[in-house]
């Protein structure tokens, strides 16, 4: 019988995670012309954290939620999100899909994007 011990899972969790943030960090540096490649991936470590807290936890939430958040929002900042944004994210019974979907919406009208942030 194999036996996989916690640490080799850790392992495993590790690279995964680390392949996510590449592939993110590529996604957003064509989202996001005015950040930097060390703010981008300051931006990530943010939404990763804040994504949990707001029961976001698939990847493609995850990156739903930073695209978001950098694309429209200017990116994540020390200040929470206003209290509307609160109301949709805290919104644990919701489904993510609507979750992001309707905070998506939020974002888009509350700060349209320049042209020259989002292509």
């Amino acid at each position: 019988m194999l036996v996989i011990r916690e640490a080799q899972l850790q392992v495993f969790r590790s690279a995964l995670e680390a392949e996510f943030r590449r592939k993110l960090g590529r996604h957003l540096q064509g989202r996001c012309n005015r950040l930097s490649d060390s703010d981008i991936e300051n931006q990530i470590s943010l939404g990763i954290a804040r994504a949990k807290e707001h029961g976001l936890v698939r990847e493609i939430d995850v990156a739903r939620f930073v695209e978001a958040v950098c694309v429209h929002l200017g990116g994540f900042t020390a200040e929470p999100f206003p209290k509307p944004a609160l109301a949709i994210l805290f919104g644990y019974r919701t489904d993510p899909d609507a979750k992001l979907k309707r905070f998506l919406q939020w974002c888009q009208s509350t700060c349209p994007t320049s042209s020259a942030d989002a292509k």
